[in-house]
């Protein structure tokens, strides 16, 4: 499955299926193809509330444990409101809340597999917890005691709670408590899944790693690469300083523009096998949409450091039609605009400033008032 199922597990009375969350498991399920989703089947009674939301921790529990035997690559987004944002929380982080039975975490190994999990009004909302969002500055009616089971998908997780709820914030407003699909129903959507499973991760990483190997990079494959990363929603999750620096730079495929929510960062190797045709179709596509193409540069004269490049689409487009005639091996230097070079006609680079080229090789970079 290339996208992502969610499971949503509803508020307290409200009927049987997504309740008002649907709405934002849909959205979700639109946004990233591939993907679906699935309620959770359990009372939601606050009447013997104990009883009810101990129920929908079992049934989520085994919603779970279903997909992932069924689809171990595969990743999971859990929601939940009120009640059903407490059930998402004890199965995330354990239970250890005062009345509550304690229970354990989830397993490490399933918890890799959680893409997002995203709460809206938690009961057992901890005023401390690194994930919340939202004014509120109190406990929840039921606050969590122990944060320690929510750290391996803390950075994964984000719990909703405005000030004055009745339960997570421990206030006396109820409108304020079934409100949050239409003001954080648009923040919640954007909560992508940050992280890919370790094993999925490390291998996109080598395969990335391995194209400066190889005489051309295909067109084709690193369309399929990128694809995967897209449908992953992100970058690869190891440590940052076991990545090359140029992850940092930002490269945007063509074929993702569409539907890719931020900049793909991409191993430096890769991007001096990238056929210059491809960056001219990006400038197209870029003139019709807003963003900027970063990329180190594709050729370096020898003793001279990288620096990153900014790609004004218009301004590229502008400068082919003035210079009709530049080769396909070009240089791209540093500055406010796309220069595009014969090889001839060198820019030095000094202090990470473009200069002049020498005398007789070539002209200067165009001036801002250039058309």
């Amino acid at each position: 499955m290339s996208g992502v199922h969610v499971i949503v597990a509803r508020a307290s009375e409200e009927q049987p299926g997504p309740g008002i969350l649907g709405k934002v498991a849909e959205d979700v399920v639109s946004k990233i193809p591939g993907s679906d989703f699935v309620a959770v089947d359990y009372p939601a009674k606050l009447s013997n509330y104990k009883a009810s939301q101990k129920a929908g921790v079992v049934a989520m529990s085994a919603l779970i444990n279903d997909y992932t035997a069924a689809c171990p690559d595969g990743k999971l987004v859990l929601m939940g409101y009120s009640q059903g944002a407490h059930v998402v929380a004890d199965i995330v982080c354990g239970a250890s809340e005062d009345v509550f039975d304690r229970a354990s975490a989830i397993s490490d190994d399933k918890s890799s597999k959680i893409a997002a999990v995203v709460m809206m009004g938690d009961p057992s909302r901890n005023a401390t917890a690194p994930f919340n969002r939202g004014n509120a500055t109190k406990d929840g009616v039921f606050p969590r005691k122990d944060l320690a089971g929510c750290g391996p998908a803390a950075s994964r997780m984000v719990s909703y709670c405005s000030a004055g709820d009745k339960f997570c914030d421990s206030g006396n407003d109820l409108n304020v408590h079934v409100g949050y699909v239409d003001t954080q129903g648009a923040a919640a959507t954007k909560h992508h899944p940050r992280h890919l499973p370790p094993r999925r991760a490390r291998h996109l990483h080598r395969q990335l790693h391995r194209q400066h190997q190889a005489p051309l990079l295909q067109l084709v494959h690193l369309r399929q690469v990128l694809l995967v990363l897209d449908h992953h929603r992100q970058a690869v999750h190891l440590r940052r300083e076991a990545l090359p620096e140029a992850l940092l730079l930002r490269v945007v495929p063509h074929l993702l523009l569409q539907r890719l929510a931020h900049p793909l960062p991409l191993p430096e190797a890769l991007l001096p096998l990238v056929p210059p045709r491809l960056l001219q179709q990006l400038a197209r596509l870029l003139r019709r949409r807003s963003g900027e193409l970063l990329l180190p540069a594709l050729h370096r004269p020898r003793g001279q450091s990288g620096h990153p490049l900014l790609l004004e689409p218009p301004r590229h487009l502008r400068l082919l039609r003035r210079q009709p005639q530049v080769p396909r091996r070009h240089h791209l230097l540093m500055g406010r605009h796309l220069t595009l070079l014969p090889s001839t006609r060198l820019l030095q680079l000094r202090n990470g400033a473009p200069q002049a080229a020498a005398p007789g090789t070539g002209d200067a970079l165009p001036s801002d008032e250039d058309p």
